[in-house]
C-alpha cells in the first residue's frame, strides 16, 4: 500500500513538471507548444504504460512462484526472468521451493522406510496371535480387539508407503487396459451390502463404452475410497450418484452423496493427511485418515484432476477427470 501510495505520488509530481514546462514553452515558442506537448504526453503514456506492464508481470511471476511452491513443492521450480523487478525475490521463493522439495523428498523417503520396517514385526505379530487364537478353547475377547488393532496398523503402514511413493513419484504403474463397465461393478458390489444395510438410494449412470489404461488397482484404491467416503457420509435413507461420461478423451466422473456436507472453509483441507471434518469421529469410527489424499495421490499420477464442492445440508459431490489413455506411463 505504501509503494502503490508513492508510485502514484511520483506520477502527479512528474505530470505537474510536465504541465510547467509546457505552459512556460507556451509563450517561447507559440503554435508549436501544442506539438511539443502531444509528443511529450505520447512519449510519457508510452514509458509509463511499458513502466507499469513490467510491473504486472513480475507480480504474476511472483503469484505463479509462490502458488507453485504452496500447491505443489515437490514439483520442480520453474526458471525466472534475470532481469525482472522483483528478481530478488523470486530468487529466495526459488531457493524456498528447493529447500522444500529436499525436506518433502526427505519425510516421504522416511516415512516409506520406516512403513517397510513396521511390516514385516506387524504381519509376525498379527500371525502369532491368530495362531494363539485357534490353539486355546475359551479365549479372552481383548485377544479378538488386539487383532483388530494389528489389522488397521497395518492398513495405516501400507497407506503411508504409497501415499508417499506417489507424492514422490517414485510409484511404479502397472497400467492395463480395463472394461470401465465391469471394472467399477465389481466396486459397486464391495459397498451393496453396506448400502442396502443404511437403505441408501444408489444411482448409477455410465455412458462410457472404451476401454481406460490405467494401474487397476491403484485406481480401483481411488474409486473405493471415494465411494466408500460418500457411503460413510450418507445418512440412512439417504442418496448417492455415481456418473460417469466421456469427454475429450478425458473420463469424468461425479459421486455425489445427500450428507450433511462440508463448511466452506473445510473444503480446502479434505484432500490433507489425517484430516477429518468431524472432530468426534476416532478410529474406531473412521478409517486412517488417508483415503481422500491417497485417492487424489493416485488420480494425478494418471495425469488426472480431482475437486469437491460441497453446500451445508445439500450434500457433496467430488469430482474426477483423467485422461483415458494418460501419455506417461
Amino acid at each position: 500500500m505504501q509503494y502503490d501510495t508513492l508510485r502514484y505520488g511520483l506520477l502527479l509530481i512528474g505530470a505537474m513538471f510536465l504541465s510547467f514546462v509546457i505552459a512556460e514553452l507556451r509563450h517561447l515558442l507559440g503554435i508549436a507548444t501544442y506539438v511539443i506537448w502531444g509528443w511529450s504526453m505520447l512519449i510519457f503514456i508510452l514509458v509509463l504504460f511499458r513502466w507499469e506492464s513490467k510491473r504486472k508481470q513480475a507480480c504474476y511471476e511472483l503469484q505463479e512462484k509462490v502458488r507453485e511452491v504452496v500447491d505443489r513443492p515437490q514439483l520442480q521450480s520453474k526458471s525466472i526472468l534475470k532481469h525482472s523487478h522483483y528478481s530478488a525475490i523470486l530468487q529466495d521463493v526459488n531457493r524456498l521451493a528447493r529447500r522444500v522439495t529436499q525436506e518433502e523428498t526427505t519425510k516421504n523417503q522416511m516415512i516409506a522406510a520406516t512403513a517397510h520396517e513396521l511390516r514385516t514385526p506387524l504381519t509376525i505379530l498379527r500371525t502369532n496371535l491368530e495362531s494363539y487364537l485357534l490353539k486355546q478353547q475359551v479365549v479372552d475377547p481383548q485377544f479378538y480387539g488386539l487383532i483388530d488393532e494389528t489389522i488397521r496398523i497395518s492398513r495405516l503402514v501400507e497407506d503411508l508407503q504409497s501415499l508417499s511413493l506417489a507424492e514422490s513419484r517414485k510409484l511404479l504403474l502397472q497400467k492395463e487396459w480395463i472394461s470401465l463397465e465391469k471394472w467399477m461393478a465389481e466396486m459397486t458390489d464391495l459397498l451393496a451390502p453396506i448400502m442396502m444395510e443404511k437403505e441408501v438410494t444408489f444411482h448409477q449412470s455410465i455412458s462410457v463404452s472404451s476401454e481406460v489404461y490405467w494401474d487397476s488397482s491403484r485406481m480401483k484404491q481411488s474409486f473405493l475410497n471415494l465411494l466408500g467416503n460418500a457411503v460413510q457420509y450418507t445418512p440412512r435413507t439417504g442418496i448417492i450418484r455415481l456418473e460417469i461420461q466421456e469427454k475429450n478423451g478425458n473420463l469424468i466422473c461425479n459421486i455425489f452423496n445427500s450428507g450433511h456436507g462440508i463448511p466452506t472453509e473445510k473444503l480446502p483441507y479434505v484432500f490433507h493427511h489425517f484430516y477429518r471434518g468431524n472432530n468426534d469421529r476416532n478410529h474406531f469410527t473412521g478409517g486412517t485418515g488417508l483415503g481422500l489424499a491417497i485417492a487424489k495421490e493416485f488420480v494425478e499420477i494418471h495425469e488426472g484432476a480431482i475437486s469437491v464442492k460441497s453446500e451445508v445440508g445439500k450434500g457433496t459431490t467430488f469430482s474426477l477427470s483423467v485422461p483415458i489413455f494418460p501419455l506417461h506411463d
